[in-house]
């Protein structure tokens, strides 16, 4: 097997290789800006936003590209500092895609801008989509020891199991 030993990192490069050839020699496309901006923002580099954008543009972006784009643009506001700003580009993932990444980075974003009960609804919706990501019960678990509800804090500990 060829692949033995690769890290993912490599795969990752090899893609946005790949796709930023298609991106340059061809007219523009919506799914392929989305995929790229999902890859870029995956291996951490940057001009997410702008190919995110850049695929929001194509009238005929739909179903998980269109997702796709929507979320890295929100991460990379996210990751720019500019959380409201994240908040409202996510608004309309909760509509069409039922998935907790989403509530999770909204969750980031509520408790960086300190708003309290937004972050505990954003967990909630979160668990409530995916219940077995032990993850989301660990963050749960410790929002509730923060506020010092160690009733629902130990309700989430002992579903935050590996």
């Amino acid at each position: 097997n060829r692949s033995e030993g690769r890290p993912k990192s490599h795969y990752l490069q090899q893609s946005l290789t790949l796709l930023s050839a298609v991106h340059s020699a061809t007219e523009p496309d919506g799914a392929v800006d989305a995929s790229i901006a999902r890859l870029r923002s995956r291996m951490g580099l940057p001009d997410v936003d702008r190919f995110a954008q850049s695929a929001l543009s194509d009238p005929t972006l739909a179903g998980a590209d269109l997702s796709d784009a929507i979320f890295s643009l929100a991460d990379a506001r996210f990751r720019q500092g500019r959380y409201q700003e994240a908040i409202v580009v996510l608004e309309p993932l909760w509509k069409f895609r039922r998935s907790s990444m989403p509530w999770l980075l909204r969750a980031q974003c509520e408790e960086v801008l300190d708003n309290e009960a937004a972050t505990e609804q954003a967990l909630l919706n979160a668990v409530r989509i995916e219940p077995r990501l032990w993850r989301i019960h660990q963050k749960l678990a410790e929002f509730y020891h923060h506020r010092g509800d160690e009733r629902r804090a130990r309700y989430h500990e002992a579903r935050a199991v590996p």
